[in-house]
């Protein structure tokens, strides 16, 4: 193997990614589907674990980028970037939102209580109650959170040129993250810590997208270390697999704490772990299903069906007179449309951002 070129840093679309946000969105789409009663805990398993694959593929691609951009430019443009972003995020999550408020002023959805619609318009639906149908935006909170503080962070220090030391601050990250959540379960951050370290929160999430981005700064400054992974891709699987079921396996023994302090970490790391290696070997037999045609396509609109699924999912359809069990197949209909009619316009205007 050639570990200077393992994973091209000229290309365009890495591969296996849209792949993994396509298991993100069926595992979340599990979630919601309301299992037969055998398969409800590991549906309620699946849901998070779904999010956070999502966390970690946001935190690699962005420092992937942005490590490009600083080697291609010496620099990185934070206006081009936001542009990007907005473009990006802004036109399906709007229509989304005005989607569903005009569907709960008709009686037809919840989306949640005042105060969270309006945190909805500013992306801190995850400092809200997250309750009703709008509850799923918490996610995409933490994102927009990560959005605004990471690319500042990596230009202020130049982190596209000291990786060692933005290893080191993702590090810091990724070791504080289970103690604040020990801190807060143990109740000892005092009465005012609710606001800042709940499950839903930026901190309490944090080392999971820190996980994704320590995996594209590897990925960049130490290819052999990519390269090891590659050859050992079987190996690589089994201990991610591990990692990744470990807190599911430990949920039940009393104690141990695993479930709630370590679940996001070890689920980080071992999907991580994940896509790097399908990244840089995607040939191999397992990745080669998530370079099938059909996942590839249920990756690139997965951030439609992320957010509209979320209306239909919770009893829309009943009130219609509609049959519950097409909710998953309605909701991949006005995903598709919101992708082509919606999102695709902006996404060809994001091409200028990028000269």
């Amino acid at each position: 193997m050639n570990t200077e070129n393992i994973i091209p840093r000229n290309k365009g679309r890495l591969p296996s990614l849209d792949g993994w946000r396509a298991v993100s969105i069926a595992l979340v789409l599990f979630a919601h589907c309301f299992p037969p009663t055998p398969f409800q805990e590991i549906a309620f398993y699946s849901g998070g674990l779904g999010v956070r694959v999502f966390f970690v593929i946001s935190g690699f691609i962005i420092t992937w980028l942005l490590l490009r951009e600083g080697s291609l430019r010496d620099g990185i443009s934070l206006k081009n970037f936001y542009l990007r972003r907005v473009l990006r995020i802004f036109p399906a999550y709007y229509t989304y939102l005005l989607a569903a408020w005009v569907l709960d002023r008709a009686g037809l959805i919840d989306a949640g209580p005042s105060l969270q619609q309006w945190l909805n318009l500013v992306f801190l639906a995850n400092y809200g109650p997250c309750e009703g149908s709008t509850a799923v935006l918490w996610s995409l909170g933490v994102e927009e959170q990560f959005y605004l503080i990471w690319p500042g962070m990596f230009l202020l220090c130049r982190f596209y040129i000291n990786q060692g030391l933005s290893l080191g601050v993702l590090t810091m990250v990724i070791a504080v993250a289970p103690v604040l959540r020990a801190l807060s379960i143990l109740g000892w951050l005092g009465q005012g810590h609710h606001f800042l370290l709940h499950r839903f929160s930026f901190l309490f999430q944090m080392d999971v997208i820190a996980c994704g981005c320590a995996g594209a700064i590897v990925a960049w400054k130490w290819p052999k270390a990519v390269e090891f992974l590659a050859r050992n891709a079987g190996a690589v699987l089994s201990l991610s697999v591990v990692l990744i079921s470990l807190p599911y396996s430990a949920r039940r023994i009393d104690g141990l704490g695993i479930e709630a302090v370590f679940a996001p970490s070890l689920e980080g790391f071992g999907a991580t772990l994940l896509v790097l290696t399908s990244v840089a070997r995607s040939n191999y037999s397992v990745f080669r299903i998530l370079n099938l045609r059909a996942v590839i396509w249920v990756g690139v609109v997965s951030y439609s069906l992320y957010l509209w699924h979320s209306i239909f999912a919770f009893g829309l359809l009943a009130k219609l007179g509609i049959p519950q069990y097409l909710w998953i197949g309605v909701s991949l209909t006005v995903a598709v449309a919101s992708y082509y009619f919606v999102e695709t316009p902006f996404l060809r205007m994001r091409k200028t951002a990028r000269s």
